[in-house]
């Protein structure tokens, strides 16, 4: 099924996340209990990610790592890419921070 994440809250996002953990476990054919024992994180922990998608990062990560699929991090996240334009301002350093000038969307409904 295709969602729209813009339009979800951020509730609904993690919960769909939790519930994507769970079907990419289930089709590995692989129980909660082999899950936590594997990453040493409590059963608790992996029930709370699979069902709310309440998670640290780290848990997060762990969880895609044991999966073996924490590749598709590049598909979510890619590297950013640096314009020319933005380069040619930067003269060849690192950018450290941001300006400040861009802003965010509207926050919307969120539950943090």
């Amino acid at each position: 099924m295709e969602h729209s994440f813009e339009a979800m809250s951020v509730k609904a996002i993690c919960e769909e996340i939790g519930h994507r953990l769970k079907a990419e476990r289930l089709n590995q054919d692989l129980s909660q209990t082999q899950i936590y024992e594997a990453t040493g994180l409590s059963r608790s922990t992996v029930y709370s990610a699979e069902t709310t998608g309440k998670m640290t990062l780290e848990t997060f990560v762990t969880l895609l790592k044991t999966l073996g699929i924490a590749d598709q991090l590049e598909a979510v996240l890619p590297e950013p890419v640096i314009s020319p334009i933005q380069l040619a301002k930067l003269d060849n350093q690192k950018r450290k921070r941001a300006s400040g000038d861009s802003k965010l969307p509207d926050k919307g409904d969120s539950s943090w």
